[in-house]
């Protein structure tokens, strides 16, 4: 995306939704702009340490707390899907327009007992349907092949609603 598109939605970003309190602490739009990306890159550099998926042992803990807290037995996590809004793309808007007609990016995600993210994919655009984004997953994949690695044994489930 260019420049002159982000300084663009930046501008509007800061214009029409931030709070008084935060416009007065930035000089310029170019400064919060520094800031929004230091913050986007700290994020995605920290993400595989904060968003993964348990280990044996903690299976174990959070199959035990699914069963404590709600007496799920075999549960590792809770999967669902949400719409994100997004900014869609000039050349393709259709494709980003979700069932409510709105611009959005699809996000998959498992968290575990604790409510923690044990995964999260967001790669299709809203006009796709919950399922393909699963089945395109590498969740949906591991799974479809039975990977040890997302579930050691079949005593092992998600639970969706």
């Amino acid at each position: 995306m260019p420049d002159s598109v982000i300084l663009t939605v930046l501008q509007a970003f800061s214009v029409l939704l931030l709070p008084p309190w935060i416009k007065a602490n930035f000089k310029n739009i170019f400064n919060f702009a520094q800031v929004v990306a230091a913050v986007v890159d700290y994020l995605c550099s920290i993400s595989k340490k904060v968003i993964s998926w348990p280990s044996a042992v903690e299976m174990v803990q959070v199959e035990d707390d699914f069963k404590q807290m709600a007496d799920f037995p075999s549960v590792l996590g809770a999967i669902d899907g949400c719409h994100v809004s997004t900014l869609a793309p000039e050349y393709c808007q259709n494709d980003y327009l979700d069932r409510n007609h709105n611009h959005s990016v699809n996000l998959l995600a498992v968290c575990d007992s604790s409510k923690k993210f044990t995964y999260c994919y967001a790669v299709f655009p809203g006009s796709v349907h919950d399922q393909r984004v699963f089945s395109n997953s590498r969740l949906g994949e591991k799974t479809e092949g039975c990977s040890q690695q997302f579930f050691p044994s079949a005593f092992y489930q998600i639970v969706s609603d």
